[in-house]
C-alpha cells in the first residue's frame, strides 16, 4: 500500500483523509499532529472526500519541513504581514466572562444552548490548521481582501494559481471553493466553516471580497451569508482601495470591502 502523500493532493482532500480522528494525548500540538500524519498515511491515497484531516496531515507535513510549530508559522507568515493584530487559536472569548462573543449551538425545538470557550468545544491540536483561529471581524476582512487582491504579495503568482485552481473535475482547490460572487457575478473563491458555535464564510472575488459572521452554528447558514454578500456587493463604493461600507450599511453579521 502506498505511504505518501503530497501537499498538493493534502490540500485537494484526495490524500488518504477519510475521518476526523479525534484523539487527544499529553504531548505537545506539534507532536501530536506528527502522530496524527502516520496514523492517517497508513491507509492507502483515496479518491477526493472532504475532511478536516487534511488540513492536520498538511500542518505536520509543513512542520517538519520547516521544523517550525504551525501556530508559529502563522503568526511570522501570515498575521504579522497583513496586520492581524486580533488573531489567535481557540475560542475568541474567555472562560467566566463575556469579553467576546460566545457561539452557540441550536438544539431541539430550535432551543440555543451557549457554547463554553472550552478546549471541549474547539477541535484538539492535531485539528487546529482546520478551524482554530479566531480574528475580530474587521480583520477576518481584511485577510478576505488578501485572498482578493493578493497584496502584500506573500505567495508567488504560481503558489496563487495553484491554491487557486482545482484538479480536472473539480470545484475545490486550495481550501477554497470555486463559485461566482452572490449577486453581483464573477469568477470568486470561498468557504465557510464553524467552531464552538460560531460560524464564518467569506466569498472573494478579483475586486470585491465579503465576510459574514453568525455566533449560531448548526448549519443552515450558508445561504444567509450569500444573501448578505449578495446585498452588500450592490452596495459597495464604485472606485478605492479597501474602503470598508459606511457604518449605515452594515448589518451585525456582515463587514465588506471593495477592492474596485
Amino acid at each position: 500500500a502506498r505511504r505518501t502523500a503530497n501537499t498538493l493532493r493534502a490540500r485537494e482532500f484526495t490524500s488518504p483523509s477519510p475521518l476526523d480522528r479525534r484523539t487527544r494525548c499529553c504531548n505537545s500540538p506539534r507532536e501530536q499532529r506528527a502522530t496524527f500524519a502516520k496514523t492517517v498515511l497508513a491507509d492507502p491515497v483515496g479518491t477526493y472526500s472532504y475532511s478536516n484531516s487534511g488540513y492536520g496531515l498538511l500542518s505536520a507535513i509543513i512542520e517538519r519541513a520547516t521544523d517550525a510549530g504551525y501556530e508559529d508559522l502563522m503568526g511570522v507568515k501570515i498575521f504579522a504581514p497583513l496586520g492581524l493584530k486580533t488573531a489567535g487559536f481557540g475560542a475568541p472569548a474567555t472562560l467566566g466572562k463575556i469579553d467576546q462573543p460566545w457561539g452557540h449551538y441550536r438544539g431541539e425545538g430550535e432551543k440555543l444552548t451557549p457554547a463554553e470557550p472550552v478546549p471541549e468545544n474547539q477541535f484538539p491540536p492535531a485539528l487546529t490548521p482546520a478551524a482554530s483561529v479566531h480574528v475580530s471581524f474587521s480583520d477576518f476582512a481584511r485577510f478576505a481582501a488578501w485572498v482578493s487582491s493578493v497584496e502584500p504579495k506573500l505567495v508567488s503568482a504560481e503558489t496563487r494559481n495553484r491554491f487557486q485552481t482545482p484538479p480536472s473535475g473539480g470545484s475545490y482547490a486550495g481550501g477554497m471553493w470555486m463559485t461566482e460572487m452572490p449577486g453581483i457575478g464573477g469568477k470568486a473563491v470561498c468557504h465557510c466553516g464553524h467552531m464552538g458555535g460560531l460560524f464564518g464564510v467569506f466569498h472573494a472575488g478579483p475586486k470585491i471580497a465579503c465576510v459574514a459572521v453568525f455566533n449560531t452554528a448548526g448549519g443552515g447558514w450558508e445561504w444567509v451569508g450569500d444573501e448578505i454578500s449578495a446585498a452588500a456587493g450592490k452596495k459597495l463604493p464604485d472606485e478605492g482601495t479597501a474602503e470598508s461600507l459606511p457604518l449605515g450599511l452594515r448589518s451585525r453579521n456582515q463587514h465588506c470591502f471593495s477592492m474596485r
